[in-house]
Parts: C-alpha cells; sequence; structure tokens
C-alpha cells in the first residue's frame, strides 16, 4: 500500500504545475478493504475571462 500511495504522489507532482503547493496526507481504512481512495485539491487556478 506505502508504494501506491508513492507512485500515487509522484503521478499527481509529475502533472501538476512546477509552482504548485501540494498538500499531501493519508489516512488507512480498513473499511475499504485493501483499496485506496485519493482525492485532490487544487486552489489558486486563475479564472478564465
Amino acid at each position: 500500500m506505502a508504494r501506491a500511495v508513492r507512485d500515487s504522489r509522484t503521478d499527481i507532482r509529475d502533472e501538476a504545475d512546477p509552482e504548485a503547493n501540494i498538500i499531501f496526507d493519508t489516512i488507512f481504512d480498513k473499511r475499504l478493504n485493501g483499496k485506496m481512495r485519493v482525492s485532490v485539491v487544487a486552489t489558486g487556478i486563475p479564472s478564465s475571462s
């Protein structure tokens, strides 16, 4: 599971803007039965005019 978390972090960093502030947290929930859920919150995105 730790490798999956690391791989998802790497994928997100690779796709994000180099200036992006990315904050990661990990919570293991036994109710997910070995599956992993990834949530991404993006802020500071300029609106298009």
